[in-house]
């Protein structure tokens, strides 16, 4: 009988472990707390912990986004001074647009804890004078989490 329990003890230590390592926990740590206490004990306070495997993965999927969304802003506004030039649009068409995409990316990257990705994407158009420092004074402000709202509002 003792033997029955002291195998049920390390399959349940081996299955925490797994289940700590799959979360993204140091499965050597739990050993340590399967031995010491309880693998059961172990189980429950797994599961109670946040999946640090799975934050991970939506954080590394949240900066790709981020990253995306610079780029297809940088080619967005490309090819609104490709329209201007042409004579496609003209200058008060091509403002709005501008500050509509300037707002489209506030709102994607500004929600994310640093406002990096937001304003680096502004800046290649700083240096070709397509947006003004007044916008881009503007947007750094707004790239603080107090002032979206009105950011937004003033686009």
């Amino acid at each position: 009988m003792a033997f029955f329990c002291f195998l049920i003890w390390v399959v349940l230590t081996i299955i925490a472990c797994k289940c700590a390592k799959n979360r993204g926990r140091s499965a050597g740590k739990w050993l340590v707390f399967c031995l010491f206490l309880s693998p059961v004990i172990a189980l429950v306070a797994i599961f109670c912990l946040k999946d640090l495997e799975k934050e991970a993965k939506e954080e590394e999927q949240r900066a790709m986004q981020n990253q995306i969304s610079s780029r297809s802003f940088v080619h967005s506004m490309n090819n609104l001074v490709v329209l201007l030039q042409q004579g496609m649009i003209n200058e008060r068409e091509f403002s709005d647009k501008k500050l509509n995409l300037m707002r489209d990316l506030f709102y994607i990257i500004g929600s994310s804890e640093s406002p990096d990705e937001f304003l680096v994407a502004l800046i290649p158009f700083l240096k070709n004078e397509i947006i003004t420092q007044d916008e881009m004074d503007m947007s750094f402000w707004a790239s603080t989490r107090k002032e979206k709202r009105r950011f937004c509002q003033s686009l």
